[in-house]
């Protein structure tokens, strides 16, 4: 009995330590399927149910480098809290630095493993985590002023532009908005209203392009250059055969 007793518990350690962690960034794609409940959307996308919430996931070389995650209308602070620490288990939560507020789409966290952010919208509230992993980060100072440093700035204009793109993709028969310029880009996300009214990009564009499929837009911001581009999105041949022709 001891034995039998001895050799299943050891199963159940092995079993344990190669099950990926709930909500960790970093998961393999191929493991999202197995451990999150999900549904399928045009273009063989995906929307993998945690809880209430439902995120998309970020893409890179087969891993899960970030989300965009929807908590229900009405979400607190405290719900914010709860799904990021859930999506970062595993990675480091000291922050090195957390300010804002969530009612006024300022709060940010940064720690060395990980990046959040949120933004609000008609009640509802969207979170935009991205891991890091930058040795960097911990070298950071406790709160950086990130209003007067032109790189924080320049890096959380970037996020809410990210953000407001999927949103409006999410609305549009998932297609970005189709412009030439920057100030076209953002007339049309505040005409679908996911881009805050007096929004605008401080730091000079190097690189800018947006099409129906694809954008990457590029800066320059405290001798750095930072830029965002539409996620990756991993799905088998087979998922497009269930998409709904368009209206």
């Amino acid at each position: 009995m001891r034995g039998t007793w001895g050799l299943g518990l050891a199963m159940g350690i092995v079993l344990a330590m190669q099950l990926p962690a709930l909500g960790t960034l970093g998961m393999r794609v191929s493991d999202l399927e197995k451990t999150y409940p999900w549904e399928t959307g045009p273009e063989g996308t995906r929307l993998y149910h945690l809880g209430d919430a439902f995120f998309s996931p970020l893409i890179a070389e087969g891993r899960m480098v970030g989300a965009i995650a929807e908590l229900p209308a009405g979400s607190d602070a405290e719900a914010v809290l709860a799904l990021v620490s859930r999506m970062t288990e595993g990675l480091r939560q000291a922050p090195v630095a957390e300010h804002g507020a969530i009612a006024e789409n300022t709060w940010e966290r940064v720690t060395p493993d990980y990046r959040a952010a949120v933004r609000s919208e008609n009640g509802k509230v969207f979170v935009l985590v991205q891991e890091t992993r930058d040795s960097s980060a911990e070298n950071l100072p406790p709160v950086p002023n990130t209003v007067e440093d032109p790189f924080y700035r320049a890096q959380n204009d970037l996020e809410i532009l990210q953000m407001a793109l999927e949103a409006y993709r999410a609305r549009h028969f998932y297609r970005y908005p189709e412009v030439r310029n920057l100030d076209a880009l953002i007339q049309a996300l505040q005409r679908a209203e996911v881009l805050p009214d007096g929004f605008r990009l401080q730091a000079p564009v190097t690189a800018f392009g947006v099409s129906r499929s694809r954008y990457q837009i590029s800066v320059q911001a405290g001798g750095r250059s930072l830029s965002i581009r539409e996620p990756e999105r991993f799905d088998p041949f087979w998922v497009y055969w269930q998409i709904r022709p368009y209206p």
